[in-house]
């Protein structure tokens, strides 16, 4: 008779023989967990990353992957490990869905480079120690949620001829800029302008996350909508500070820019659903001035500085 098996070598092979091990190994339940809560799946992301491989598999509510909804994620970092993450089951106790969902789409699936940020956080810490007699930073962060593997760095200026005095200054220091260009696939820079309502960035703890969102409205309309932003402002600063809100002098045309600290992720769940419930926030009108509007990025940052560097108020490169 043939040989039906799998022939010697083969993918087919390997697979078996690694199926037959993983049988043998021992069943331990105090290596099996439940994940509730974002930070707990932000470190067996975060390990994932750094070892650089995870096994996934997806729990529907049905058999046919066209008609099924997504119920929750297992995830194995390795033999004998594993996590489960309930997204949409009826105890009550599963992770909020939206972000749940984004945390595990873009830190899994979207990561193309391995380690790469650590390196260029930290030669650029090195150099930041030489540049900073210039002018400090106003913030530093790296993306987590969107598109990954960026990196944004805030500076204060005065004006326009205060940031060209200081670039000419630190361009002469030899330490300075950071020796990353091997790491860097896109670089831009924008010069906005704050809205003069909107409280000055003071030293202090923030965060440590802190959402971008950047919009490219309707020629014209910026004006509009900073005027709904200043009368709503005072009432949403209340539930957590901004950092920063204003629109794009320099770079995109019509671009409108505001960051938020918060303290984790779950906060900023339970934040932004309690100033929309009580009509806090966003402004009335807002859909109105925005329709049409490309929004270019949504983020989710961790700050790499506990404190942002105190700067008067004008632009911000």
């Amino acid at each position: 008779m043939p040989n039906t098996g799998p022939s010697e070598g083969s993918p087919a092979e390997l697979a078996a023989e690694r199926a037959a091990r993983l049988v043998k190994l021992p069943f331990d339940r105090s290596k099996y967990e439940t994940v509730r809560d974002l930070a707990r799946l932000e470190a067996l992301l975060n390990t994932a990353r750094d070892q650089g491989f995870v096994a996934i598999r997806a729990k529907i509510s049905s058999s046919d992957p066209m008609q099924g909804e997504l119920v929750g994620v297992a995830l194995s970092l390795a033999p004998g490990q594993a996590a489960y993450v309930p997204l949409g089951h009826r105890a009550g106790d599963e992770l909020d869905r939206h972000s749940a969902r984004l945390v595990l789409a873009n830190s899994i699936l979207l990561d193309p480079q391995q380690g790469s940020v650590a390196e260029v956080e930290k030669r650029f810490g090195e150099a930041y120690q030489y540049r900073k007699k210039y002018s400090e930073l106003t913030g530093f962060f790296h993306t987590e949620i969107g598109p990954l593997n960026e990196i944004i760095h805030i500076w204060g200026y005065r004006d326009l001829a205060e940031r060209a005095q200081v670039r000419a200054d630190a361009a002469k220091d030899a330490n300075w800029p950071p020796k990353v260009q091997e790491f860097i696939r896109k670089m831009s820079s924008e010069i906005v302008a704050p809205f003069g309502f909107v409280p000055e960035v003071r030293p202090g703890k923030l965060g440590p996350i802190f959402e971008l969102r950047y919009y490219t409205l309707k020629a014209g309309k910026l004006p509009e909508l900073a005027k709904g932003w200043e009368a709503a402002l005072p009432e949403r600063i209340k539930m957590s500070p901004i950092v920063l809100a204003g629109g794009v002098e320099f770079g995109t045309a019509n671009a409108f820019v505001h960051i938020w600290a918060y303290s984790s992720l779950e906060q900023r769940a339970t934040i932004r659903e309690e100033a929309r419930q009580r009509g806090v926030w966003p402004p009335p009108g807002g859909g109105d001035r925005q329709r049409g509007a490309r929004r270019r990025h949504q983020l989710v940052m961790r700050g790499e500085r506990e404190a942002v560097a105190e700067r008067p108020r004008g632009l911000l490169a």
